[in-house]
Order: structure tokens, then C-alpha cells, then sequence
């Protein structure tokens, strides 16, 4: 009879921690899902953010090759009025100066926005061919002017 008295609660106090273990699981498992969305909502943003820059200095950059098209097509309005024949050297300078935008264009155009470590590298080096590039141009109207 001991047995039996002693083995309802005892049958009792397992069940209990079984059911009260299942809903700690259960309330663990909730916070990770929801940990887990949270921070998928954060990456999302963040990629949108990122997505957001790459448009932005895509427009920059464009707006400065067709200034320096509008550049190579004043420059050589102002030869044509001045009624000079241009220089063979100067000739072959303008060519390549156009030749250097059309790329810089095309490079900007063909980069496909992969992940940040990549664009801040390719954000880098093609500033720093457009601030080249930007130089030659004014270098072009200054000996131009001498």
C-alpha cells in the first residue's frame, strides 16, 4: 500500500517537471525565432542601405563622365571657333581622354553589387581613376590656354 501511496505523487512530480521542462523549450525556441528574424530584418536593411549607396554613387559617377563629355565637346567647340587646327598631339590627348570616360562608364556600368568588402574596394580605385581622369581634363584646358 506505501507503494502505491508513494507512487501517484511521485508519478505526479514527473509529469510537472516534464510539463514545465516542454514550456521552457518551447519559450527558448520563440526567443531564438524571434532573435533570429530580428536579425534577418537588420541584414535586410543593411543590404538595403548598402543597395542605397551603390545607386547613389553610380548617379555621382555618371554625372561626372558626362561632365567630362560635355568637357571634350566644349573644348573642342572653342578649337573649331577659334579657327586653330588642332595639333596632332592634342588630337590624339582628346581621343584618349574620350576613349578613358567611355571605360570609366563601361566599368561602372558592368559592376554588379556583390558584397561591401568588394564595392568599398572598387569604390576606391575607381575614384581615384576619375579624380585622374578629372585632372587630365583640366590639364588638357591649361595647356590649351599657355
Amino acid at each position: 500500500m506505501k507503494i502505491k501511496t508513494l507512487f501517484i505523487p511521485i508519478l505526479m512530480c514527473v509529469g510537472s517537471f516534464l510539463l514545465i521542462s516542454c514550456g521552457d523549450d518551447a519559450a527558448k525556441e520563440k526567443k531564438a525565432a524571434d532573435e533570429v528574424n530580428d536579425a534577418k530584418e537588420a541584414s535586410d536593411k543593411a543590404y538595403q542601405a548598402y543597395l542605397g549607396e551603390v545607386d547613389k554613387y553610380r548617379a555621382e559617377s555618371s554625372a561626372r563622365i558626362a561632365a567630362n563629355k560635355q568637357a571634350i565637346t566644349d573644348y573642342n567647340l572653342s578649337v573649331q571657333a577659334s579657327k586653330k587646327k588642332m595639333s596632332e598631339d592634342q588630337a590624339r590627348r582628346i581621343a584618349d581622354l574620350e576613349a578613358r570616360n567611355e571605360r570609366m562608364q563601361k566599368k561602372l556600368d558592368e559592376y554588379k553589387a556583390e558584397d561591401q568588402t568588394k564595392w568599398q574596394s572598387f569604390k576606391q580605385e575607381f575614384g581615384r581613376d576619375m579624380d585622374e581622369l578629372g585632372q587630365a581634363f583640366k590639364d588638357l584646358t591649361v595647356n590649351n590656354v599657355k
